[in-house]
């Protein structure tokens, strides 16, 4: 009989244990609603990294922008100092059959100083950008050239970075008169507010003339390749306003792309598309 409740006890007991297991099991694990809460924290602490996150990349691609403005700028002081002026913003000449063409700007002229000598040896500066080699090599991507920030950057030939041009550059107008100061809009500029513009004889523009004051204007020019006429040029001792008050270069987004032009590239010498221009400050002389 003790025998026998002893079994019955055990058994008994052995149930109770079981039933006590499984109920520990069945509470080892996340209801429903901790899930829910649990993912909503971890949403949570996202929501609140993401901005920090991407004020860190907006950080990062600003601070390669400042230091590729920054390598280009000591490309351009170190053709400076060699050369003993500063680079055209672009060349445009006559080609063999006296046709006007683009031949290449800053970017190329300065390409030995941006660690780009390969590329520099392989260019030929006395043939136009279109021809070959140059119209190939035009399309290499060069990291230095383009900005993170720049939306327009295809990966091929970009260039995110301008020269200042100052009021405008210079064409031959309607009158076949050659150095021609005009703005982007291609209207002639009367710098001097005497009403003479672009007079085939410079010497009736009085002094000083447009031209004069279009040069003092300006930090880059576009200038013919080939050629001695229209040169215009600075060295860096000539900015009487001090460098650290002058912009050298800057920003300018899809400056070596577009969609209409496939041959436009960090080489090109369109005035559009190798400087930037602000609105002449002498309208009506003063």
């Amino acid at each position: 009989m003790t025998g026998r409740a002893q079994q019955f006890d055990c058994r008994a007991g052995c149930h109770h244990a079981a039933v006590r297991d499984r109920r520990v099991r069945k509470r080892s694990g996340f209801s429903l609603l901790e899930l829910v809460v649990v993912l909503a924290i971890i949403g949570l602490l996202i929501a609140m990294a993401l901005p920090a996150i991407e004020r860190a990349r907006a950080a990062a691609r600003k601070t390669r922008c400042l230091s590729n403005l920054r390598n280009l700028t000591f490309g351009i002081t170190q053709f400076e100092q060699a050369q003993g002026r500063l680079p055209a913003s672009g060349n445009v000449g006559l080609d063999a059959t006296g046709n006007m063409r683009e031949y290449h700007n800053w970017v190329v002229t300065i390409l030995p100083w941006i660690d780009q000598q390969n590329l520099a040896a392989q260019w030929n500066t006395e043939l136009p950008l279109s021809e070959s080699p140059n119209s190939e090599l035009a399309n290499t991507h060069l990291a230095v050239l383009t900005c993170p920030e720049d939306n327009s950057v295809q990966g091929s030939g970009d260039l995110s970075y301008v020269v200042n041009g100052g009021v405008g550059f210079t064409i031959r107008n309607a009158s076949g008169v050659d150095e021609c100061p005009v703005d982007v809009q291609h209207t002639e500029l009367d710098l001097n507010a005497n009403g003479i513009t672009c007079p085939a004889d410079s010497e009736l523009d009085g002094h000083p003339s447009d031209r004069d004051r279009f040069k003092a204007m300006g930090l880059f020019f576009l200038e013919p390749w080939g050629s001695e006429g229209g040169q215009r040029h600075y060295r860096l001792d000539d900015i009487i306003d001090g460098t650290s008050q002058t912009i050298l270069l800057t920003e300018n987004v899809r400056t070596g792309t577009d969609p209409l032009r496939s041959e436009v590239s960090f080489a090109s010498s369109n005035p559009r598309q190798c400087a930037f221009y602000i609105p002449s400050p002498c309208i009506g002389g003063d």
